[in-house]
């Protein structure tokens, strides 16, 4: 099943047991037998091949109770964005380098989003002190639960108390990660 366009929303539904039950229930003068039909199963990493290998290929969960009993449940699924920056952290007085955004639809706890890029990527560092070593990578992240596309108050970004930021070095091209999160609360989105 493909569940990356549609948002599936499963209601419990109470059916019947047979009209024979019905019928005996009736006559008998109590209420009817009904069983509660469970809700269909969120969709798993099977529903999510993972592209081709790349040069870096990182491997993100994202870790909240809510994703499974709350977003993953809502009409219009919430995008989860990931920014890739690149930096030489021996440079004085320079900023990190965006390298690469991507987007997707949210995902359950269970299956991970698959970050890939590519050594070309790292070229666009501002690379002033001329040791490979110093360059290191590393990943900010968003869920965009509203869809105004803004990450404030009632979305969802790391929640640097329980899974710290991670600086990589260039040199690591294969990362397993899960990145815990937490509701943004009283952050009103700016205009």
């Amino acid at each position: 099943m493909n569940f990356n366009n549609k948002s599936t929303v499963a209601l419990p539904i109470t059916v019947a047991v047979s009209l024979v039950g019905v019928a005996g229930a009736m006559l008998a003068g109590c209420a009817t037998v009904e069983s509660d039909v469970s809700a269909a199963p969120l969709p798993g990493i099977e529903d999510f091949p993972p592209p081709a290998a790349a040069d870096y290929n990182v491997n993100l969960k994202l870790g909240n109770e809510l994703i499974d009993n709350r977003l993953m449940s809502l009409e219009s699924p919430p995008k989860v964005t990931f920014t890739v920056w690149g930096f030489d952290e021996l440079a004085a007085d320079v900023s990190a380098t965006e390298l690469k955004v991507s987007e997707f639809e949210l995902r359950p706890q269970s299956v991970p989003y698959f970050l890939r890029f590519g050594e070309a990527d790292l070229q666009l560092i501002e690379f002033r002190s001329g040791d490979a070593d110093s360059l290191k990578y590393y990943i900010t992240m968003g869920v965009d639960v509203d869809g105004d596309g803004r990450i404030c108050n009632g979305d969802f970004r790391q929640d640097y108390s329980l899974s710290q930021p991670e600086r990589f070095s260039v040199n690591e091209t294969e990362v397993d990660r899960e990145i815990r999160i937490s509701e943004i609360n009283g952050e009103i989105c700016s205009e």
